[in-house]
């Protein structure tokens, strides 16, 4: 059964005439009725009765009608969402990001990008480098924005984004009234420390390193806030970006001169691959929207 004699029963159950049939389906009435004899053969019964008064359905026709109305609609609607995803202007992005991005930075880019005769969905998806990675080589993602922890012969990427790191400390620490730190001078505090699978726990473990200190660990987490959150409860001190609504009453934030500190965030996707023409949209807007790619070295 093809996807053809569907579409002429259904045409045929409309008109109940093969020569109005073929001329509404631009073929000839031979082909039509083959294609109807060929159908019912493959169904095993007859789909049409002639009659004195005409073609009319069978009873087999009737049964089947309602199954192929329901094919063909959902074909359609198939056929449709396909159209919608390969026009440049009416596609879907599937989005993912790290968690110091969901505040301002996706929200401003997207609405930026979107500024005009563009109805492109975004589908977003917040996550840590390590899942956004996973999720962007299995296919669930489009495009990430991350830090990713090495080179991927896998991926293409540029660099759209250098956010400066701070020292957090608590009000209540000896440092929370300085301004600027020299990373060295806090070799011997507690740290929380981001997990491993977060793009930023290398990044910050090198700057203690090139400080001449291995971080002395006690609390590990995920997300910023809860970072700021551990910190703000005295449990130890951390380094993070800027983060969005940042509690300063229990927190104070300084800015670390030497050495200076920074992470790149990436945009991110597969190599080699075919993409949807608004997939492609997005990465040469973000590639050349001078507001939001920055001219920084990506980071190791």
């Amino acid at each position: 059964m093809e996807w053809y004699q569907l579409r002429y029963f259904q045409t045929v159950c409309t008109t109940l005439n093969l020569t109005k049939a073929s001329e509404e389906l631009a073929i000839t009435q031979p082909a039509l009725s083959r294609a109807i004899a060929k159908l019912e053969d493959e169904l095993g019964v007859p789909l049409f009765e002639r009659t004195r008064r005409g073609m009319v359905l069978s009873r087999f026709g009737q049964t089947f009608l309602p199954y192929v109305k329901r094919a063909v609609e959902e074909i359609e609607r198939g056929r449709a969402e396909l159209e919608r995803m390969i026009n440049p202007r009416h596609g879907v992005v599937s989005l993912g990001f790290i968690y110091t991005l969901g505040t301002q930075y996706i929200p401003s880019l997207i609405n930026t990008f979107r500024n005009g005769d563009i109805d492109i969905e975004f589908r977003l998806v917040e996550g840590s480098t390590t899942t956004l990675m996973e999720m962007l080589l299995s296919c669930d993602i489009d495009l990430a924005l991350c830090s990713p922890h090495d080179d991927c012969h896998h991926i293409d990427t540029i660099p759209v984004l250098n956010e400066e790191l701070y020292l957090i400390v608590p009000k209540c620490h000896p440092l929370a009234s300085r301004h600027e730190i020299a990373l060295a001078e806090v070799a011997a505090e507690p740290f929380v420390m981001y997990k491993p699978e977060s793009g930023l726990r290398s990044v910050i473990e090198r700057y203690c390193q090139q400080s001449g200190f291995q971080p002395h660990i006690v609390l590990e987490g995920v997300e910023d806030t809860t970072i700021a959150g551990l910190v703000a409860a005295n449990l130890g001190i951390a380094i993070v970006p800027r983060i969005p609504n940042l509690d300063l009453e229990r927190i104070s934030l300084i800015r670390i001169s030497t050495p200076p500190c920074s992470r790149t965030v990436h945009m991110v996707w597969r190599k080699h691959e075919r993409m949807l023409p608004a997939v492609q949209r997005f990465i040469e807007f973000v590639k050349h929207h001078s507001t939001f790619c920055l001219d920084v070295a990506p980071s190791t």
